[in-house]
């Protein structure tokens, strides 16, 4: 009765696991099926495009930390 009960659970957590796996791997909805832009000769849609080029205006810019010092000294006079 007690292999049965192991074999069961260990069944069960292998069966969670794989799950969980096919949901991490599968393909996502509008997502491309190849990474790193392999698909380049596609055409994106035209609300795609729009969202990219509405998101790619309000990137955060990264500064140097001398140019942060300056401008915080300046705000200060």
């Amino acid at each position: 009765m007690q292999q049965v009960l192991v074999i069961l659970i260990v069944t069960v957590c292998a069966g969670w696991l794989g799950w969980q796996a096919f949901r991490y791997v599968r393909p996502k909805p509008g997502a491309k099926g190849c990474a790193g832009g392999c698909c380049a000769g596609e055409e994106k849609p035209a609300a795609a495009a729009a969202n990219a080029s509405a998101t790619a205006g309000g990137r955060t810019m990264m500064i140097s930390s001398d140019d942060l010092r300056a401008r915080i000294a300046a705000r200060k006079n």
